[in-house]
């Protein structure tokens, strides 16, 4: 009876054992970086024993179904180690595994630390990706964190000039730039026009650039992608941060709604630039004010294990204001002159997005955004004349109202699909509807009760929308593969295009720590920014391609290699060459501006005929090589980059139909970034950067016009003769960059940090911009610069 007892016993055990192995579960959780807090999207989960794996959503979650038992998971993601995680299944579990370069211990998970992940590794090519933390390590105009600031500081990436937050990617114009903040769009990414950019460094969870080799899921602008995260709210605890510079001051809030469930993050920043510069600029009948403020909210709400939903907004506004008061006596009449001139421009965004698990494997986010961009101008003249003989009071008013717009309302639909360790898949679809307010003007004379009021006010709509598939491929040890195919599809009135726009990465290992990639990559853009010539000021328009104006196009090619340098830990280097060529891309004519008001010929139809008159069509090329050596972690990191590139546009109706180099050519580009930290409560860093001049246009003399034109019939009329395009190399770029932070560790988690640092060390006069005139009859060329040397203190505390 005893040994049947036995006997039975043993098989249940065996039988039970059977079924849970058999059995599968849930495992699920949050990657976060140990340092930062901040969610970790892209990582790669794979399970060693079963060969099932996943990789983490834009939140830094994941989901994944395995058997019951032991399980070896490992998580591995560019610039932190890889870890290993052994555990023992037998009922659904989470864990929030944090990436980190030592060991740690999570209940009866244990976690070992691997090697880096390499960037000879990854198949993706031209993709520029910088810890959040040594952004904020990074000296900057009067301290603030700019995350466009410090990818200009990348090879295949040059700014305008000084005080500049525009863009030129691989002989690209400012307006090939897409800037996505959550799935949503960004027009104008600039304050106080262009001196800071529109994302502030301590909302981002992270900030991704691509040069080329654009995944199918990226489409709707020719040169480069930014692609923004902001981050989620601590689920557990609350956490702050306040700032305090010499231009603005923000303050940062996060923490849960809901223990474990919801969970909230806030920032928000204003900038008190009026305060200081603008005394400067004030005198006793004029006074100035600008300044700008921004705010980010991201609410998330986990509905259950395999739903959550996320809202996030984005409002920023800028303001620059010229109040004039000014008193006079002539002849017996008392003049009052009382103005108000100025320009505003923001952006506002909202998305609101469902993410989905149908399974460990399959995953979908769902879209829907509203963005909106403008800018408005406005000057107003208001005069009162007293004579004091007749005692006859006189008004006369003047004024002007300059309005642009762009509105988006769009859905979005992704999903990914893991099939196994070496095949993932990620396909969707896109819809915009545009609506487009360009130059809506109102002028408005008025003497006395006598009002003379003329105004247009053109709109129109557009649909841009989408559909593709890619596939990450990893057939062999050795080769990795990423291909897909995007279709757009845009429709204005009159007019509709449909483009295919294939793309390619490729990669071959040669060995452990080097690899040879390529790319190709063709894109297709249907907005066009008409750009002012004023420096910095946003007053630029947006309109689309329509039956005239054809979708602008580029075809790039790109071929490079990576390569690991193990003696040093974290170290790298990669080498890419570029070609890219241009089509049907838009330039102002000559003496054209999309500021030019002429009410009496408007014809009414600003989308269709009127904007077409002020543009050209033509072709471009670029090419070039790119050098970086990067070191992402340690007590030394920073990296070094060197640019050799041309860039040239070709346009029949300008520079006499000979091809001329593009006012963003620069031939030499060199950076050097180091970031020093001996211990944890010091950090140094410096900034060193040096380009040649960029191709500027200005006139080789100047010529009389009286007589020649009734418009132009006055004394000393005079206009600017040119010979060429591109025809003076301005003076070379250079600066150096330095500061240290110190930081203080208190009881309870918090910090504070002071930091102390020099913008333009030795006090370069850079190149803002060129002003030609002439005196004696002789041509003078003046450099004018912005920033000499800026000093600059800030105070950070951390709770």
């Amino acid at each position: 009876m005893k040994i049947r007892n036995i006997v039975f016993f043993i098989f249940y055990l065996l039988t039970t054992v059977a079924v849970a192995q058999n059995k599968k579960y849930i495992l699920n959780g949050t990657i976060k970086d140990s340092e930062t807090s901040e969610a970790i999207p892209g990582v790669t989960i794979f399970d060693v024993k079963s060969g099932l794996g996943t990789t983490s959503t834009s939140d830094g979650s994941f989901q994944l179904s395995l058997p019951g038992g032991e399980h070896q998971i490992q998580f591995r993601f560019i610039g932190y180690e890889a870890k290993e995680v052994q555990l023992a299944l037998s009922k659904d579990q989470s864990i929030d595994m944090i990436l980190n370069s030592s060991s740690t211990e999570l209940d009866m998970v244990v976690v070992k630390a691997t090697r880096q992940q390499k960037i000879s590794d990854v198949p993706q090519m031209s993709k520029v990706n910088l810890p959040m933390e040594q952004i904020n390590d990074i000296p900057s105009v009067f301290g603030e964190k700019d995350v466009i600031k410090v990818f200009q500081l990348m090879p295949g990436v040059q700014s305008s000039g000084e005080g500049s937050t525009d863009l030129f990617v691989r002989g690209g114009s400012g307006d090939q730039n897409l800037f996505i903040l959550d799935d949503a769009p960004i027009y104008n990414g600039q304050h106080l026009g262009g001196m800071f950019s529109v994302f502030t460094a301590d909302a981002l969870q992270s900030a991704d650039l691509y040069k080329g080799g654009f995944p199918a899921e990226y489409g709707g602008r020719l040169s480069s992608v930014m692609d923004m995260r902001m981050k989620e709210g601590d689920l557990e605890e609350y956490h702050g941060k306040v700032a305090l510079g010499l231009i603005s001051s923000s303050i940062m809030l996060q923490g849960p709604l809901q223990q474990n469930k919801s969970s909230f993050i806030f920032s928000a920043r204003r900038s008190y630039a009026d305060l200081i510069l603008g005394q400067m600029m004030n005198d006793e009948e004029t006074k100035t004010k600008f300044n700008f403020y921004d705010f980010n909210l991201k609410l998330s709400y986990h509905l259950n294990k395999n739903n959550k939903l996320t809202y996030s907004t984005y409002l920023g506004r800028d303001k620059f204001k010229q109040v004039t008061d000014k008193r006079s006596y002539e002849l017996g009449v008392s003049i009052k002159e009382d103005g108000e001139a100025g320009i505003k421009w923001g952006n506002f965004t909202n998305t609101l997005k469902w993410t989905h698990f149908f399974s460990d494997n399959i995953i979908s986010n769902t879209s829907v955004v509203y963005n909106k961009y403008h800018f408005d101008f406005f000057n107003a003249e208001d005069t009162r004349f007293d004579s004091e003989n007749s005692g006859i009071t006189e008004t006369q008013f003047k004024g002007l109202n300059y309005k642009s717009s762009i509105e988006d309302y769009t859905v979005k639909y992704d999903v990914d699909f893991v099939v196994n360790s070496k095949n993932t898949f990620k396909i969707g679809v896109i819809g915009t509807k545009h609506m487009f307010y360009p130059k809506q003007i109102e002028i408005e004379n008025r003497i006395d009760n006598r009002a003379d009021i003329k105004s247009i006010k053109p709109s129109f709509n557009a649909i841009e929308s989408g559909g593709y598939i890619q596939h990450l491929w990893l057939p062999t040890e050795k080769w990795r593969l990423q291909y897909g195919l995007r279709w757009s599809y845009f429709k204005n009135n009159g007019a509709s295009y449909n483009n295919l726009e294939p793309r390619l990465n490729v990669a071959y290992k040669i060995n452990d720590n080097l690899s040879v990639k390529g790319s190709y990559a063709r894109m297709n853009q249907y907005l066009v920014r008409l750009q002012s010539p004023q420096v910095g000021m946003p007053t630029d328009l947006y309109v689309s391609a329509n039956k005239n104006i054809k979708p602008q196009q580029s075809d790039q090619i790109a071929i490079g290699i990576a390569k690991d340098i193990t003696k040093f830990k974290g170290l790298s280097l990669s080498i890419e060459g570029y070609y890219k060529v241009l089509n049907d891309v838009v330039q102002m004519k000559n003496g054209e501006s999309p500021l030019d008001i002429d009410l009496d010929n408007y014809s009414g139809d600003f989308n269709q005929t009127e904007w077409d008159k002020t543009v050209t069509t033509g072709k471009g090329n670029s090419y070039g090589v790119e050098f970086m050596v990067q070191k992402k972690i340690g007590k030394i990191s920073g990296w070094v980059g060197y640019t050799l590139s041309w860039a040239y546009l070709d346009f029949k109706e300008l520079n006499n139909g000979k091809k001329f180099m593009a006012p963003w050519d620069r031939r030499h580009d060199f950076t050097l970034v180091t970031i020093y930290k001996p211990k944890k409560t010091r950090t140094f860093s410096s900034v060193f950067t040096y380009g040649t001049g960029s191709p500027y246009t200005l006139p080789v003399g100047m010529a009389n016009t009286n007589g020649f034109s009734p418009a132009m019939d006055h004394q000393d009329s005079k206009v600017d003769i040119y010979n060429s395009r591109s025809n003076f190399q301005g003076a070379a770029y250079h600066r150096l960059d330095l500061s240290a932070q110190f930081h203080k560790f208190k009881r309870k988690g918090r910090m504070r940090t002071w930091e102390v640092g020099i913008y333009n060390t030795y006090a370069r006069n850079n190149v803002f911009y060129y002003n030609s005139k002439v005196e004696n009859q002789r041509s003078i060329l003046e450099k004018n610069g912005l920033f000499r040397m800026l000093p600059y203190v800030s105070y950070k505390f951390q709770f």
